[in-house]
């Protein structure tokens, strides 16, 4: 999909110089542009990363119950989500988990759509991976609890954590995690991500006063 974004780039331009060449610069000058064109094409997967379907996690809101992530109060759940990571870097898309995934709904247009990622409805966002340092940024800095929803930014925090060991865990990448949170919560953060650093990705990442679920 990126060659074929590159294609029609270079392809606009060769036109743009059609145009804009008199006859005699055009003569003299389109091989030379051709030429350019050509090595832009070729070297286009080294320039720009290939387009990669990846499996990252959700919490996705629920009714709450047994089955739902950590206690039977929090309203969501920790799911598989599809997600096509346009620039593909050679490691998973780590911001993705946070990103928008509105309910599916026959409600018409004039209805506005809900947000079923609880990350995103809290206003928790996550970082790219930095590949060099293997840091990701968690950040909680705008978090804030949505009226009338019992889940708290701590638990959709944990739930943010929680996604990210999945990915993690699926496809073997050792993230080093870091948390941005507003000052008065900067130490208990800290404490937590240090946490996850020396955590055992295989088992699921909860909350301290919850034990590890199986």
């Amino acid at each position: 999909m990126r060659h074929l974004q590159v294609l029609y780039s270079v392809l606009h331009l060769q036109d743009k110089y059609r145009v804009r060449l008199n006859n005699t610069v055009r003569q003299k000058s389109m091989p030379r542009i051709k030429t350019i064109l050509l090595s832009l094409i070729l070297q286009s997967p080294l320039l720009a990363g290939e387009s990669q379907m990846q499996l990252l996690s959700q919490p996705i809101l629920a009714n709450g119950g047994s089955e739902s992530w950590g206690s039977p109060d929090i309203e969501f759940k920790v799911v598989d989500v599809p997600y096509i990571d346009w620039h593909h870097q050679g490691h998973p898309a780590f911001e993705g988990i946070a990103q928008t995934n509105q309910v599916l709904t026959n409600a018409p247009r004039s209805i506005p759509p809900i947000e079923s990622n609880l990350i995103a409805f809290y206003g928790i966002t996550i970082g790219r991976f930095d590949p060099n340092t293997k840091e990701l940024w968690l950040r909680l800095d705008s978090a804030k609890a949505v009226g009338g929803w019992q889940t708290t930014v701590d638990q959709a925090a944990f739930a943010a954590i929680e996604c990210i060991r999945v990915v993690s865990e699926r496809y073997k990448v050792r993230p080093i995690l870091r948390i941005s949170a507003p000052r008065a919560d900067i130490d208990k953060w800290k404490g937590v991500a240090d946490k996850f650093n020396a955590h055992d990705l295989s088992v699921p990442f909860t909350p301290e006063d919850k034990p590890p679920q199986k």
